[in-house]
């Protein structure tokens, strides 16, 4: 569904590992000794999503987690303009997304004229998978837009595009 909102409602989060468990047995209270790991930034334009309460409550429980070893946390929800920066170009966000068997999915969307992380080569890279942490990753997707305007579907593929683009590996 189109946004006629148009604004975006983002989270920023934070990721926490506690190196006090590295060394835990797992016997009696796991030590506390936690560092701040960076974090992910989600975004949802689906005006949709974005004023059903049911929907960000269960987006907000599959984003947050916490264990003995590791916690994410919402640390801002805000709304902004559509056209608003969400976070710095050399970052890539995740935009949520509801398909039409209710399931939450994100979409990562890299361009690397931007971020400059991958092979020259490749133009974007586009990561599909569950919003859910604890998920099953053979449902993840990928697809590798190349400078030829080739695509690729799996790192296997994109091997094969390379070497047929002269790439040495």
């Amino acid at each position: 569904m189109t946004n006629t909102l148009k604004t975006q409602l983002v989270f920023h989060t934070q990721y926490m590992e506690n190196y006090g468990a590295h060394s835990w047995d797992g016997e009696g209270e796991c030590p506390q000794h936690w560092k701040a790991k960076g974090g992910t930034t989600y975004v949802i334009e689906s005006s949709t999503l974005m004023s059903d309460p049911v929907s960000l409550e269960a987006i907000r429980a599959l984003i947050q987690h916490k264990n003995d070893y590791s916690e994410v946390f919402i640390r801002a929800e805000v709304e902004l303009p559509i056209e608003a920066k969400v976070c710095e170009e050399y970052e890539t966000f995740m935009k949520i997304y509801r398909t039409l068997g209710g399931e939450y999915r994100v979409r990562e969307i890299t361009d690397n004229e931007k971020t400059m992380c991958m092979r020259s080569e490749i133009s974007v890279k586009t990561y599909d998978h569950g919003l859910d942490h604890l998920r099953d990753r053979k449902f993840d997707r990928v697809v590798y837009e190349l400078t030829n305007g080739e695509f690729a579907r799996d790192e296997e593929e994109l091997k094969t595009k390379l070497i047929e683009m002269g790439v040495e590996l």
